[in-house]
């Protein structure tokens, strides 16, 4: 258990430090992250759901780690934002099945609207979807063909919670002791803060002194890293003195 207690008004606040208590904060900083990006910049969420083939159920965090590099390049030559999020889940219908653990991922991407296709479940057809609407930086082509373990069935967010539609699947992962790797996302930076520390960092770039690189951690203290818009030179700015750690 972490206790922080203010300095000045005494007031203390806790957190557990259990394995399952970390992920989900981990997993709602990063939300939090996406929804303030997405205010800042006007950009569009997309779900994407990734699975595997029977005879690919051996590929691993690694494999999704070069499709997101794939995914990043192609938005970084056309200058473009691009952050995502994901959280792994076992397929139980193929697992009680076939006897084997097979995941699939739950993704979502913030990036300009109309840059990845939208499409339609259709239990009707093989694959199961109809392309809507495809997508103008990456194609359905290219995340079929890029991704190459099996299907990826990607569509416009039906919803801005993203608690909603990612905490489900966090939930059956925490029941599974031996699952690692359960969630993944871009860096954030100072995005993924605490509101008290992001609406400081807010203050601190409105002031137009200093330009913001990152927010670090140092013997439990927080501090802005920014450079100087006049002189150039690297400073990094103590924004939470008022708090202690009594206990981690």
């Amino acid at each position: 258990m972490s206790v922080f207690r203010n300095k000045l008004t005494g007031k203390m606040i806790s957190f557990s430090n259990d394995k399952s208590s970390f992920i989900e904060r981990r997993l709602k900083m990063g939300i939090d992250a996406m929804q303030r990006i997405k205010l800042e910049g006007g950009l569009s969420f997309y779900f994407n759901t990734i699975d595997l083939s029977n005879e690919n159920i051996e590929v691993c965090n690694k494999d999704l780690n070069r499709f997101h590099q794939f995914l990043r390049q192609r938005f970084m030559r056309q200058g473009l934002p691009f952050q995502f999020l994901w959280v792994k889940e076992i397929q139980m219908k193929r697992y009680y099945k076939y006897g084997v653990k097979v995941p699939h991922w739950h993704e979502i991407y913030l990036c300009p609207s109309g840059s990845f296709p939208d499409c339609e479940f259709r239990q009707d057809i093989k694959p199961h979807y109809k392309v809507k609407e495809d997508g103008i930086i990456i194609s359905q082509k290219d995340l079929h063909q890029f991704w190459g373990f099996g299907q990826n069935f990607c569509e416009r967010a039906y919803t801005d919670d993203l608690w909603e539609y990612l905490g489900k699947y966090l939930s059956k992962g925490l029941l599974d002791e031996k699952l690692s790797h359960l969630i993944g996302m871009s860096h954030f930076g100072y995005y993924k803060s605490s509101k008290s520390v992001y609406d400081k960092v807010q203050d601190f770039i409105k002031s137009d002194k200093y330009t913001v690189i990152d927010i670090v951690k140092r013997k439990g203290q927080v501090y802005i890293i920014g450079v100087d818009n006049e002189t150039y030179s690297r400073k990094s700015i103590r924004i939470l003195p008022d708090w202690e750690i009594i206990c981690y």
